[in-house]
């Protein structure tokens, strides 16, 4: 009976203010898309970079006329490295049309011959083994008699990775101050709720009801604010995401990179936690106003 007298004023209570409600929810809501708009973004940023370390590792030009059995022993000598996850040979054919296979880079020298190309061995590097494989990788195979040049890509790797973490950063300070926002919000609505209903609560009060009684409509307003908005806000951003995915594939298309979407767990979670620190804010509100 008593959950069912609650229920009935969070719902009387919805309808008589209406408005603002809605301010409060359609706020709550623009500051969550907000927030996974910066979560997706640095979370495609992540696997973008991955891609891009995982693709530009190091490349060793050979010589014309190098014969197949030198390539060979090379390719041998290279995967018996320790770190070393993958080797691959390309021909000057294969290197020209893997050149050409950018629209970008047929622009006026698609008359060039497979022979202004040289073959080159790509080497995938292992994550965990990169920091100190690839310079001692790179100074050992520069001693092949049959190796032109080897392009080892360490010097802007390491730009690459020094941006990403900056920015993983500056993503996660500006996560904390965004719910530290949320809860001052809920916190400030929940505080001129409670301004609209004090005689209500006076003459709950006067009546003989607990403060349990009392302080459980708004706990369920509260909640009910952080769970609508992260739900509504997960599917905005999930639309908005589907806009840009066909922008993002012309664009990163070279390196095989596709935006990708919160994992299920994840939105569960961020529904769970946005809900939790309304609920909180609303309680530490209700424990100032109503002094218990």
């Amino acid at each position: 009976m008593q959950m069912h007298s609650i229920l009935r004023r969070v719902f009387r209570r919805l309808g008589a203010e209406a408005r603002l409600q809605g301010v409060a929810l359609l706020t709550l809501t623009g500051a969550l898309i907000a927030m996974l708009i910066v979560v997706v973004f640095v979370l495609n940023m992540q696997l973008t970079t991955k891609s891009i370390l995982r693709r530009a590792n190091v490349a060793v030009f050979l010589k014309d006329g190098v014969s197949q059995e030198e390539i060979t022993q090379l390719q041998t000598s290279i995967e018996s490295v320790s770190g070393v996850r993958h080797v691959k040979y390309l021909s000057s054919a294969q290197v020209r049309e893997a050149f050409f296979s950018n629209e970008a880079s047929k622009d006026g020298l698609e008359g060039l011959p497979p022979e202004a190309f040289s073959p080159l061995i790509e080497i995938e590097i292992e994550e965990d083994g990169r920091s100190f494989t690839v310079q001692q990788l790179a100074e050992k195979l520069k001693r092949f008699e049959i190796v032109e040049a080897v392009e080892s890509h360490e010097s802007w790797q390491s730009e690459v990775r020094a941006i990403a973490s900056i920015i993983n950063r500056l993503a996660i300070a500006a996560l904390g101050l965004a719910l530290v926002g949320i809860a001052f919000f809920i916190s400030n609505v929940m505080k001129l709720t409670l301004s609209s209903r004090k005689d209500e609560i006076e003459i709950l009060r006067l009546c003989g009801a607990s403060d349990g009684f009392i302080q459980a409509p708004f706990l369920i307003e509260g909640a009910s604010y952080g769970f609508l908005a992260s739900w509504i806000s997960v599917t905005i951003t999930w639309f908005l995401k589907n806009l840009a995915d066909r922008e993002f594939d012309r664009v990163f298309d070279f390196i095989g990179v596709r935006l990708v979407f919160l994992d299920p767990w994840m939105i569960a979670a961020f529904i769970v936690i946005v809900t939790a620190i309304c609920t909180v804010a609303s309680a530490f509100s209700l424990r100032r106003y109503l002094h218990v």
